[in-house]
């Protein structure tokens, strides 16, 4: 089925009439639950981070501490760990009679690293569920998104390894770490994840490792940055389906026509003198387009600029060349998305990382993606209870409904993220 942007929900509040369909756990409670107790064990055994003696601050409740971050990134430490007081009654433990100090939380942090924050995340992706609605598929192929982002980190001498952007005036302001994400198109949830350097580390040399990890079952998209022989033997390699954007220079030259005005091509490798190894290729079908707009009953040309996509959908009566056009977008509405749950709503503008050394940079990204995780988790509950799209439901509206209780220390029902919010 193929679900044009046009034909996307538009985001709202609708009112409380939900709630009646969902449960009522604490704020908190459901964002623990949202990480299964034998998950947390696992991810601390299998990276050796158990607490060898009692601490006021022991393994289990800290490896939640990021999670909290994700979600308060103004907050000093001491008022992101109220927030998380009531998990020591959710996972067995004596709450300590005093609120620990920020030197005390930071050591706890440094103490816990960030494997058990990666090892939990591969867990929690790893166990996500097929969505049931076919509005996730076309032709069966679950749509997925690759693309890349930078964030902002402090500014300190253990964090200068990630490098600085670059301009005509100079380094930056901040040093930046550069991420790759694989992002669901239905429910926007992130499927995998690589970080590396904005200095002398590329977005396609990050991809390479997702790239490797795809499922077969999926339609992948991706934009003009990608495609290279390389990482198209890569991705088409894991029995993924591909859909991906190539600059207007990219050299392909037809081998056959079709009839739906696409035509198959070959795609070769080349040698370090950039000359064509022909010995070395593979075929995949291309599908050039210009964006048109309607004027009345006039066709008129939106951009000058001929889109080209190449597929490894070979068969244009299984996957006509406009149903394929008309999927493209979804990649932008994805990714652009998913970005904008993570740096604008999630982070907010100008939010600069607080971590003070590569680990724990890393650490805080996986805190702030589990955190978009856990939001989503709960917006995906209360569609199905409500009978809605997931794209019905307003993830910054979510998110504020979420940061407010958890102030508050109410007990609320996931239902209470349709009542406006004004």
């Amino acid at each position: 089925m193929l679900l044009a942007l046009k034909d996307l929900p538009v985001q709202n509040n609708v009112d409380d009439e939900y709630s009646k369909f969902l449960s009522a756990p604490t704020a908190m409670g459901h964002i623990l639950a949202s990480f299964p107790l034998d998950y947390v064990q696992k991810a601390l055994t299998d990276t050796n981070r158990h607490s060898a003696r009692q601490r006021v601050l022991p393994a289990p409740l800290m490896i939640h501490f990021p999670l909290l971050l994700g979600l308060f990134m103004d907050l000093p430490y001491e008022e992101v760990f109220k927030r998380l007081e009531s998990a020591y009654d959710w996972l067995g433990l004596e709450a300590p009679e005093k609120f620990p100090s920020e030197p005390a939380l930071v050591q706890a942090r440094q103490r816990l690293g960030f494997e058990p924050l990666k090892n939990l995340f591969k867990q929690v992706v790893s166990e996500q569920s097929r969505p049931s609605s076919p509005n996730a598929y076309y032709n069966d192929l679950l749509i997925t998104a690759i693309d890349g982002c930078k964030f902002d980190i402090e500014d300190s001498k253990e964090n200068a390894i990630f490098g600085y952007p670059q301009n005509q005036n100079g380094d930056g302001a901040y040093p930046q770490v550069s991420c790759v994400a694989l992002v669901n198109f239905y429910t926007r949830s992130l499927m995998d994840v690589e970080f590396g350097t904005t200095a002398g580390t590329g977005e396609q040399t990050i991809a390479k490792e997702i790239l490797g990890r795809l499922q077969p079952g999926t339609l992948n998209l991706a934009d003009r940055l990608y495609p290279s022989f390389e990482a198209w033997s890569l991705a088409s390699g894991t029995g993924a389906h591909l859909v991906w954007r190539v600059k207007k220079d990219f050299r392909l030259d037809p081998i056959k026509n079709l009839e739906d005005g696409s035509y198959l091509a070959k795609l070769y490798k080349y040698d370090e003198n950039r000359q064509r190894i022909v010995s070395e290729s593979i075929t995949v079908r291309v599908i050039e387009y210009n964006l048109m707009i309607k004027e009345g009953k006039k066709r008129v040309k939106k951009s000058k600029e001929a889109y080209r996509l190449i597929t490894t959908l070979l068969d244009p009566k299984q996957a006509p060349a406009e149903e394929l056009a008309g999927l493209y977008p979804l990649r932008y509405w994805t990714s652009e998305g998913f970005n904008k749950e993570i740096k604008t709503i999630l982070r907010a503008p100008r939010i600069v990382l607080r971590s003070k050394s590569p680990a724990m940079v890393i650490q805080e990204l996986y805190g702030l993606f589990l955190a978009q995780h856990a939001v989503r988790m709960y917006m995906d509950e209360a569609a199905q209870k409500a009978d809605l799209e997931p794209s019905e439901i307003s993830f910054k509206h979510t998110v504020h409904v979420i940061r407010r209780l958890l102030t508050q220390n109410f007990s609320f029902s996931p239902g209470w993220i349709f009542l406006n919010d004004g």
